[in-house]
């Protein structure tokens, strides 16, 4: 099969048909098999559960207080979804799979006009079997969404540049993009491939493009995406501008008042561990990157696109006070790229201290995996690290043999497959190693409430909790991620103090409450005059309720 031949019409359905089937089951495989994550999975899938109920598609809610941290698109995403596939997890979560599967697609596209098939062929490998971009396709997120069209904005503009600016519409799929960019994480959607496509500009000395790009068809298109959510959400809520621009975008940005604040390094081992196990080929790829530019190689300008890309993603993220694992994947599509430019480039023999590099990494996490599950606290998921375990060995033992053959395209496949198989495993393991899910209790207790009965978070906000009984919940105590909400809604009797809470403790036949096992522990001395009948247990939470008045068969469960 000749994978070098860029010309070769057909065979781009024939890839693109095979990797959606490669990469589909990667992605689809026991995707609504766990219980959600918390606490994003559980806030994002409670948001787009109210908003596919209520119908209103312009202001969105969290346990029905008005939440503005994040834009909208994924929630009309999800609730697209919930129409399709009915209110589940499996339906919430399709759709940051489909979403990496098509940029997955998109860059073995790129690759193969810009470079060359079997390029395309590894980017997209490449892509779908880092740990991070793998990880966060199995996950309700707005970085997967962000990313996938800030990456297809860039793309269309490199493709338009490959081909001397003979198709403008790339530029159109590129505004389209940026404007759904926008209502995907906000301003990012459109600032950063702003600055990265300035700075190729300047830096190439490029000028003549300005004047061959559609300025004002672009502009149009990116306004009619971008521009009516935010006009209409304004209209509806005056507040949305303080909350959303101000405090979520630059106060988040600039300052710790906001967000998650992490030091300046805190990206290093996030690509370290999340590029994994593709970032064994990064210092190389880099060495070759700058001696193409350097040396004016074919496509140099290309490589210089995508460097910048990557760098000013990580630069700016860097230098934003606030922090998260998930903000740094868009800067992976580019780095792939270039990785499977350097694959391509390099003979073998190069190779082999990286490749031999992962194959002790591996043995090194095989060797840790199968110590850890003897561990008492991770009995529970003991026969997932031992599984985990040999698929790295066995990974390693293949690559090793067609690294002694000379099958760089076979070793590259190995890897990816190998690594998938893993990153499987690790998934379907995270319920027995992650206990903060609610979803078993929650199934207790929806056999014995009626739906007018209140079921109250306990001093903490259960995310997911909601979700799961697809009905508002009062909480106690715990109001720090409404409040902002909160200060704009006149009714909001359902946020509790402990004074209303006794109240509804004491007036209410039927009071349902969900609190971790030490504030279950201390409620003899915190609240010394409740009386309670414990309905069931888990190893981190505790159901009671407020009479002993349960269904027929209530303290036999108990009992048990």
């Amino acid at each position: 099969m000749d994978y070098h031949n860029a010309a070769s019409g057909g065979f781009w359905i024939k890839d693109t048909i095979i990797l959606s089937l490669l990469i589909g089951c990667a992605f689809f495989l026991f995707l609504g098999d766990r219980p959600l994550g918390v606490p994003d999975e559980g806030n994002y899938a409670e948001i787009i559960r109210e908003m596919f109920v209520s119908g209103n598609f312009i202001t969105p809610y969290l346990n029905e207080i008005k939440f503005f941290e994040k834009p909208i698109l994924l929630y009309w995403l999800g609730s697209l979804a919930l129409k399709v596939g009915g209110v589940n997890v499996w339906a919430l979560r399709s759709i940051n799979a489909l979403l990496a599967l098509l940029l997955c697609l998109i860059t073995y596209l790129v690759g193969r006009h810009i470079y060359n098939r079997q390029i395309g062929w590894y980017a997209s490998l490449i892509l779908a079997s880092n740990v991070l971009f793998f990880g966060l396709a199995h996950f309700i997120t707005t970085d997967m969404t962000v990313t996938v069209f800030l990456s297809i904005t860039l793309l269309s503009f490199l493709f338009f540049i490959k081909k001397n600016c003979s198709k403008p519409w790339a530029l159109y799929i590129g505004a389209i993009s940026t404007g759904l960019a926008m209502l995907a994480k906000g301003l990012i959607g459109l600032f950063l491939p702003g600055i990265i496509l300035c700075s190729w500009i300047i830096l190439t000395n490029e000028w003549r493009l300005l004047k061959t790009i559609p300025w004002i068809k672009c502009i149009l298109l990116f306004c009619a995406i971008a521009l009516p959510w935010h006009i209409l959400v304004m209209r509806h809520n005056p507040e949305f501008f303080q909350i959303y621009f101000i405090e979520h975008h630059f106060l988040r940005f600039a300052t710790r008042l906001v967000g998650h604040p992490q030091p300046l390094w805190y990206y290093l081992p996030v690509i370290l561990i999340g590029f994994y196990p593709w970032v064994i080929f990064l210092p190389q790829t880099l060495s070759l990157i700058f001696q193409n530019i350097k040396h004016h190689a074919p496509n140099h300008q290309c490589d210089l696109f995508l460097l910048l890309w990557a760098t000013i993603v990580i630069g700016f993220f860097t230098i934003a006070t606030s922090k998260l694992i998930s903000y740094i994947l868009p800067a992976f599509p580019p780095l792939t790229l270039l990785i499977a430019r350097f694959l391509n480039q390099s003979h073998l023999s190069k190779l082999k201290w990286a490749l031999g590099l992962f194959i002790l990494i591996n043995i090194i996490l095989s060797s840790l995996l199968l110590y850890i599950s003897n561990i008492d606290h991770f009995l529970n998921a003991q026969k997932y690290f031992i599984y985990l375990s040999i698929t790295l060995l066995i990974g390693s033992l293949i690559s090793y043999i067609w690294l002694k053959k000379r099958q760089l395209t076979f070793v590259v496949f190995n890897i990816a497959f190998s690594t998938c198989i893993s990153l499987i495993i690790g998934i379907v393991a995270i319920p027995s190693l992650d206990n903060r899910s609610i979803y078993s209790l929650t199934m207790i207790l929806k056999k014995y409430r009626s739906p007018q009965d209140p079921v109250i978070a306990f001093n903490h906000f259960y995310q997911d909790l909601s979700f799961y009984l697809q009905d508002r919940i009062y909480i106690l105590n715990s109001h720090k991620l409404l409040k902002k909400g909160m200060l704009h809604q006149k009714h909001h009797e359902w946020l509790l103090n402990d004074g209303n809470f006794n109240i509804l403790w004491q007036t209410q036949p039927n009071v349902f409450a969900i609190m971790h096992t030490n504030e279950f522990q201390q409620l003899p001395h915190n609240y010394p005059n409740l009386k309670y009948v414990v309905v069931a247990k888990t190893r981190s939470d505790v159901l009671i309720k407020n009479q002993e008045t349960l269904l027929g068969s209530v303290n036999n469960s108990l009992k048990k």
